[in-house]
């Protein structure tokens, strides 16, 4: 071989992510941390709870129980791809950190980003009867100064412009977080936006840092909070702010790098999106939320181009008889009460309300559990009055995105090299 083909054939090599020898992680999401001591009860926070369904009373005892359910397994670190807290409370940030304290003592490091819910947000309230009060949230500056042991200490580099990071938990590994929220509007719009977006600037940083770990031949790795690949038909028409505004714009950069994996979180389901985008598989590996059913976390290991992922759920909580059946009742009870009173406005009578609402809960919880299911028969609207076909029919492409998903979501094994998904079973 000439020398100058040796030199092209070592320059093309060093441009190919090399995958690692093994590497294990876990991942947690949408935490969601609130603290009992700002109210549980009355009707203020009743009506919280009425329009955004979260087991937040239990939210610090199951957040304690992930952790020791963690630290008994052998992985090396852990992601949390946002939503650490309920609303940015610096009370529930004061939790959060003092429980990943405990992690990283264990000898785990821990690796955080933020979510919509947990910079500069005006729904931080404490709740007494019928009155909230304004409590104090936190700014970016804040959120990096807090979670210093947790990401931002250990960065190797920084984007100036947003809370996204680069870190290196081992040999050869590379974890990107990425920060697309918005709370530097809140204040101004006064509420808490749901969207996100990614500025110029951070994607100029991601590709500069992303040219960087390509020279050394790094296995590059992704979390976020928003999604960054549609999770069903129509997410980003139906639901657009739970996927990046500049979706297509990020994954130009992933593709162009050859980045397979992104964590994400925020729609609070558990499911695996995959998409061939210019040549490159893209897996957008999202983790349903902690206080909503299925409770789940996420083991993943990652050994040459084979990554496999375990998901288990938290079914059992101190205190709580048969917590596998009250999560379930609970969030599914939630979502009845929010499709009764938007299928009310359009007129429906009281019967066909509560049948179709049941329908919607359904298609959010197998959605939310992953590897859904879809009844035989269950878009037969045989017997249903014309409104009701109606506001079905409309909704049509929401039943059928959240039900039919050809991807498994649970446990899985993704080979990098051939973007082929398998499931299998523990």
């Amino acid at each position: 071989m000439k020398k100058n083909s040796i030199l092209l054939f070592l320059i093309s090599a060093a441009s190919i992510a090399l995958f690692p020898a093994e590497v294990k992680f876990a991942v947690i999401s949408d935490l969601h941390a609130y603290d009992t001591l700002l109210g549980t009860a009355g009707k203020a926070f009743d009506d919280y709870l009425d329009s955004d369904r979260k087991l937040l009373k239990e939210s610090s005892a199951m957040l304690d129980k992930v952790i020791s359910l963690i630290e008994a397994s052998n992985c090396e670190f852990i992601i949390v791809p946002g939503d650490l807290t309920k609303d940015g409370e610096a009370v529930g940030h004061a939790i959060v950190t003092a429980k990943l304290e405990s992690l990283k003592n264990s000898g785990k490091m821990v690796f955080v980003t933020c979510g919509n819910h947990d910079i500069d947000n005006p729904d931080a309230k404490s709740f007494s009867g019928e009155n909230s009060s304004d409590v104090e949230s936190i700014k970016k500056e804040d959120f990096e100064s807090i979670y210093s042991d947790f990401g931002f200490g250990d960065a190797l580099s920084r984007d100036s412009l947003s809370l996204s990071y680069v870190a290196s938990p081992k040999e050869g590994v590379f974890l990107i977080a990425l920060d697309g929220c918005k709370y530097e509007k809140n204040r101004k719009e006064g509420w808490p936006l749901t969207s996100g977006r990614l500025k110029k600037e951070t994607l100029k940083w991601l590709e500069a840092e992303l040219s960087k770990i390509d020279s050394l031949g790094g296995f590059p790795i992704v979390f976020m909070h928003h999604g960054v690949v549609e999770h069903f038909k129509g997410q980003k028409k139906g639901y657009g702010e739970y996927v990046l505004d500049n979706n297509d714009e990020l994954k130009k950069i992933l593709s162009k790098h050859k980045v397979n994996l992104v964590f994400t979180g925020h729609f609070h389901a558990n499911d695996i999106a995959h998409e061939k985008f210019k040549g490159t598989d893209i897996f957008d590996i999202e983790t349903g939320s902690l206080v909503t059913h299925p409770c789940p976390y996420r083991f993943v290991e990652v050994n040459d181009s084979m990554v496999r992922i375990e998901t288990n759920t938290i079914n059992e909580l101190e205190g709580i008889n048969d917590f596998d059946s009250y999560k379930k009742s609970y969030i599914e009870r939630g979502i009845k009460n929010i499709a009764e009173k938007k299928i009310k406005e359009f007129g429906v009578n009281e019967g066909d309300t509560k049948k179709l609402a049941d329908k919607v809960a359904y298609s959010f919880l197998s959605h939310y559990q992953g590897d859904e299911v879809y009844p035989e028969g269950f878009l037969d609207m045989n017997g249903f009055s014309f409104k009701a076909k109606l506001v079905a029919f409309f909704q049509r492409d929401l039943f059928r995105g959240l039900l039919f998903d050809d991807t498994p979501d649970n446990d899985v094994i993704i080979n990098l090299k051939t973007g082929k998904i398998t499931k299998t079973l523990k």
